[in-house]
Formats: structure tokens, sequence, C-alpha cells
């Protein structure tokens, strides 16, 4: 018998939340409610208590969004980059829990707010968190996943009423 995670456990919710989703674009909006006021918090956690090798982890993941180009490889990395980030909290079930968010979004929001040939934008961000988190200071670090963010959704807003 499996001993049960997190993970396990809120992967068996994935089909009824991606229902869930598809049942009212109010649904969809409070999701991603929800993953920035998590997001913000988390890097608050993660700028009051970073060590170095904690940061040098986060730069890596912007190289690797870098090295990544475009595409789904440079989307897998800034995944990974949200992932480290929510690790550097303290408590292991938050990447755990960001990472179902995160999945039930992509099949509505992560691939349409990508747009090619501009990945300089939120590699740019992603470094403007990082700095706010070396400097130790969370206000700026929650203003910067905010921008980050808000900035993702309204790209998705824009997709969305092109279609």
């Amino acid at each position: 018998m499996l001993e049960p995670s997190a993970a396990r456990i809120l992967g068996r919710f994935g089909a009824g939340m991606a229902h869930v989703l598809r049942s009212s674009p109010e649904n969809l909006e409070h999701l991603k409610s929800a993953r920035l006021e998590l997001e913000t918090a988390l890097v608050r956690k993660a700028a009051a208590r970073a060590q170095p090798q904690d940061v040098a982890r986060l730069e890596a993941a912007i190289r690797a969004m870098r090295d990544a180009g475009s595409g789904l490889a440079f989307l897998r990395a800034d995944m990974q980059f949200h992932r480290e980030s929510a690790g550097l909290s303290g408590n292991p079930r938050y990447p755990v829990l960001l990472e179902a968010i995160l999945d039930w979004l992509s099949e509505f929001h992560i691939v349409q707010v990508h747009v090619s040939g501009l990945e300089a934008l939120p590699v740019a961000e992603h470094e403007s968190i990082v700095r706010a988190v070396k400097r130790a200071d969370p206000d700026a670090a929650a203003e910067a996943v905010r921008i980050h963010l808000t900035r993702a959704n309204e790209l998705y807003r824009l997709h969305s009423r092109g279609k």
C-alpha cells in the first residue's frame, strides 16, 4: 500500500479541478487570485529567511530560463523558478501546493501567457524578485511577485478576449 503524500492527494483533485475551472470564468480568476496571494506570502517568507545557497538556487533557475531560450523548455524553467521560490518558505507542503496550482492553471493559463520573443521580460521580473530576496526585503519581493503575476494575468485576459 502506498503511503499517502500531499502530492498524490492533490494529484487526485486534478480532473475535478479542471472541470471546476472550465465551468465558470470566475473559478479561474479565483484560482489565479489564490496563486497571487500564496506566492506573495511565500516570497515574503523567502526574503526573510533565504541563505546564500537559496539565492543561488533561484539564480540557477533564472540561468535555466535563459539557457532554454523559448518554448516548452522555457516554460518548464519558469515554473521551476516558482517552485524553488516556494521551497524557500521552509514549509515542504507549499511547493507541492504551488505545483498543483500551476498544473491546474497550465491548461488555461501558462502557455497562453508566454509570448515567443518576449522571454527577457519574465527573466527580468524574476531577477527583480531575486534582488529583493537577496536584500532580505520582504515588501519589495512581494511587490516584484505581484507585478510579475499581474502582468502574466493581464496577458492571459488579452489572449482570452482575442479568441
